[in-house]
């Protein structure tokens, strides 16, 4: 082989090399799905994120996609969008920063049991559903003269139990019962909505399917025991109220929550509630239970005074 032709090949090489190193990014997202929720995250996300490092390099990849980057190319930070790509990345080899997001609590520590603290280091998330205070604070707020809630739990958020006791200065008990299966569905709410004033209704996807989420609406109704949901959907569907994340509030916290850590180089904080949230009323039900509840704005206020957010 010529001398020049040798050189040439070799100068291809090094910028070959050197194009790989520059072209790996500062965030790999990786979605589960591309529907709008989880576009709405990702827009939300580089949004919040360059406002904080305006040259930040952003790159959204399936999970296919992913695989063969991680290899050659791996980020400083690596976001999963729902349960399915935060599931392929646990089982993946990597063991750079990792936050994920769109992930029900108990689903995410289903997730890490049994693995070592090297395999779950540098990993965190920010959770789908909403700390419990947050819901028994709501209640309070909307229903008169509340003193007594109930929850209906699977096994999977039963693990969560202690989250469910109630603060003694709120004045409020807490019936929790459990539901192992659709069947014990119907028992379960006679036996725990005959003393109840209202229905905590935590996400969890054993308990509320869209089929059964139709029946607890329906059963709760008619026997006038107002529902906290956990979703708008909930709320169309017939709860007094409920509370959520947008995808845009938990894009806007992973973004920023990104934005601190690639630009000080400090490691993810630990696993936490979203810190935005929205209420939404459906005052058709209000209506038919004569419960007058005060508008949106002030109720926020309200809610954001009492949890001590202000």
């Amino acid at each position: 082989m010529l001398p020049d032709l040798r050189l040439l090949l070799a100068l291809l090489a090094w910028l070959g090399i050197l194009s790989a190193v520059r072209a790996a990014p500062d965030v790999l997202l990786i979605s589960s799905d591309d529907t709008a929720p989880y576009q709405e995250l990702m827009g939300a996300f580089r949004s919040s994120l360059t406002k904080r490092l305006e040259k930040t390099e952003i790159v959204t990849l399936s999970r296919l996609q992913a695989t063969d980057m991680l290899t050659r190319q791996p980020p400083r930070l690596i976001v999963t969008l729902g349960v399915t790509a935060t599931e392929a990345m646990l089982q993946n080899s990597y063991r750079g920063m990792h936050l994920a997001v769109l992930v029900p609590r108990s689903t995410y520590e289903k997730m890490l049991a049994g693995k070592t603290p090297a395999e779950i280091r540098n990993r965190s998330a920010i959770y789908l559903d909403q700390p419990f205070d947050r819901f028994l604070t709501l209640a309070r707020l909307t229903i008169p003269k509340l003193e007594r809630v109930a929850v209906l739990s699977s096994l999977d958020t039963m693990t969560q139990r202690k989250t469910f006791s109630s603060n003694p200065r709120s004045g409020v008990s807490i019936a929790v019962e459990p539901v192992m299966n659709e069947r014990d569905l119907m028992p379960s709410m006679q036996r725990i909505l005959s003393d109840a004033q209202a229905l905590l209704a935590i996400p969890d996807n054993k308990v509320y399917t869209p089929r059964t989420a139709e029946l607890v609406i329906l059963t709760a109704f008619r026997r006038r025991v107002p529902i906290i949901g956990f979703s708008s959907t909930f709320t169309r569907a017939g709860a007094l109220c409920s509370i959520y994340s947008t995808p845009s509030q938990i894009g806007q916290q992973a973004g920023e929550i990104a934005g601190r850590v690639l630009a000080s180089k400090t490691n993810l904080p630990p696993p936490q509630y979203p810190q935005y949230y929205s209420v939404n009323v459906n005052d058709q039900v209000a209506r038919a239970l004569d419960i007058d509840i005060d508008p949106i704005p002030l109720l926020m206020d309200r809610l954001r005074q009492e949890l001590g957010e202000e």
